[in-house]
């Protein structure tokens, strides 16, 4: 959270082009934000605003044929989760939270709904459920990651349709971009190029780079594939369009697209990440550990203060157990160290995946029990 209030007068720009928004703006962000502070402050808002925005009298009408409503909600951010929060209260409709992100419980300051269960993915989250939301511990449900969940199902038919990966001297280091809107291309640049010059010294030996640009813009992938195209041990390697977020996404078989990344994933023996996103977490459950690539000498990060996200040991919260690092030579020395170590590699994948899931969990079964015991009782 004090990361986000350092960066909230900032209108972020691609590769650090970043706007300071004018005063009056951020007076009234310093205004609404202290209002913020007090979370009782936005069941005012709800009282005065709801009657006349949040209409919805189809849902009422579908809801009033049945005895008992329960409202599941994956997310407690936006206008519509406000709405259906709203309705929920008035309507005394029973609630359960099903995080559907890594950020829901971890990056809101206060949650729409009062929830007769909060289902959460792993211990983190229960953290988060606990010490930042208050949530009583008997209203908090250990349902596990239904997304992991997912992976083991694509992970069984990729096992039944595909041949094994086989043995291979040469290593893998998957090099995953991100978007320029908050990690500057020319430091994206800068770490391939120098793991580049590693593999061509021998710094690095029998390892291949598979370079997983986040890409975008037709433009973009151009300029990438110009620049890196026919390099001796380097692949590109796009994202699929599934990968970039639902709102991004134009079509085709998202299924077909997961079955992909999931395979691409797992052919790596250690990922490096600029900055970091949820990705790792799927390499973790995948057995592979990964590395957050901070180094940016354009200074974008650092003016953007996203040290804020870090513990007190540096490590980023979330992912306390993924190494940081800030300079280029660091990178190589830990890359070199990781895949020389499998039982350090193993630790970190095995460490990160445990924060974010209850793998003994049988999702389906705590779900039906949860629905019954709120319809039930009104709470867990």
């Amino acid at each position: 959270m004090k990361y986000l209030v350092a960066d909230s007068y900032l209108k972020l720009g691609n590769d650090g082009d970043d706007k300071r928004i004018s005063l009056l703006k951020r007076i009234i962000y310093f205004v609404i934000s202290n209002i913020g502070i007090w979370s009782g402050a936005w069941r005012v808002i709800d009282r005065l605003i709801g009657p006349s925005i949040f209409n919805f009298p189809k849902l009422l009408e579908v809801a009033q044929n049945y005895e008992k409503v329960i409202l599941i909600q994956s997310a407690s951010w936006g206008i519509q989760d406000q709405m259906l929060a709203w309705m929920g209260r008035q309507q005394k409709w029973r609630k359960i939270m099903i995080p559907y992100t890594t950020d829901q419980l971890f990056g809101n300051g206060y949650l729409y709904s009062d929830f007769d269960a909060i289902c959460v993915q792993g211990p983190f989250e229960r953290w988060c459920a606990v010490q930042l939301h208050h949530i009583p511990e008997d209203r908090i449900v250990q349902i596990g990651s239904m997304w992991f969940r997912h992976i083991d199902e694509i992970k069984r038919q990729l096992i039944q349709s595909q041949p094994s990966r086989g043995t291979t001297k040469r290593r893998k280091i998957l090099y995953v971009g991100s978007s320029r809107l908050y990690f500057p291309i020319a430091s994206e640049y800068l770490g391939l190029e120098r793991l580049m010059k590693a593999i061509e010294i021998d710094e690095l030996t029998g390892v291949d780079i598979i370079y997983r640009p986040l890409g975008g813009s037709a433009e973009i992938k151009q300029e990438i594939q110009s620049r890196y195209e026919n390099i001796p041990h380097l692949e590109i390697q796009f994202a699929q369009q599934a990968c970039y977020g639902l709102d991004e996404y134009g079509g085709g078989s998202k299924r077909k697209e997961l079955e992909e990344y999931v395979a691409q994933l797992g052919e790596a023996d250690l990922v490096v990440m600029c900055g970091a996103t949820t990705l790792a977490l799927d390499a973790a459950y995948l057995g592979i550990a990964s590395i957050a690539n901070l180094f940016d000498p354009s200074g974008t990060l650092s003016r953007r203060q996203v040290h804020l996200n870090f513990n007190r040991e540096g490590r980023i919260y979330c992912y306390e157990s993924i190494p940081v690092i800030q300079s280029l030579e660091e990178l190589v020395s830990c890359i070199r160290e990781l895949l020389n170590d499998k039982e350090k590699t193993a630790t970190i994948a095995h460490n990160t995946k445990a924060q974010w899931d209850y793998p003994e969990t049988v999702f389906p079964h705590i779900l039906i029990e949860t629905l019954n015991r709120v319809a039930r009782r009104g709470g867990i």
